[in-house]
């Protein structure tokens, strides 16, 4: 008998016989090869950075990697920053290091301090940067602000887009 554990026929081996594999939903096995070390790999190669330069907000949610992270990482505010990345603002243009891509979308009559959506991605490394703005509290940041300094060169654009949001922020050197 093979040993425990072993793959044979779509069945695992297991001490008491075999059992059927487990099926994972497709976003988990997506989630999976996005963060295998290659990942950082495949998004310097992402054709579309350059074609995405004056689309709206909602645009950078096609790529590979930025809605997979905002949905990880987005907890119970998914539905919001759906509906936040819908929201006018000006469009999708690039950081003063030309590495970083940023757009941000604002509720019309109310402005970013009251309901906006922030979104940075940087195509080279794959990494998302994330601020939600509801009911006139920053609610989501990703990464969270208190694990990871943002990258100095989106410190102009969050002030843009609101400064309270920009004062809660740690931004590299």
């Amino acid at each position: 008998m093979p040993r425990a554990g072993a793959c044979r026929g779509g069945r695992i081996v297991t001490r008491r016989g075999t059992a059927p594999l487990p099926r994972l939903p497709a976003f988990l096995l997506l989630g999976a090869a996005l963060l295998a070390p290659g990942a950082a790999r495949a998004a310097e190669e992402t054709p579309g950075a350059a074609a995405l330069l004056g689309q709206p907000v909602a645009a950078l949610l096609g790529q590979p990697g930025v809605a997979l992270g905002l949905r990880l990482a987005g907890g119970g505010w998914q539905h919001a920053l759906a509906e936040a990345a819908r929201l006018p603002g000006p469009p999708l243009r690039r950081a003063a290091d030309g590495r970083h891509l940023f757009a941000w979308g604002c509720a019309p009559e109310a402005g970013c301090g009251a309901r906006g959506l922030f979104l940075a991605w940087d195509p080279q490394g794959g990494r998302v940067f994330a601020a939600l703005v509801e009911n006139g509290q920053p609610v989501l940041f990703v990464p969270p602000r208190r694990s990871r300094e943002w990258p100095a060169a989106l410190a102009a654009p969050v002030q843009a887009f609101d400064a309270g949001v920009a004062g809660r922020l740690r931004f590299g050197r």
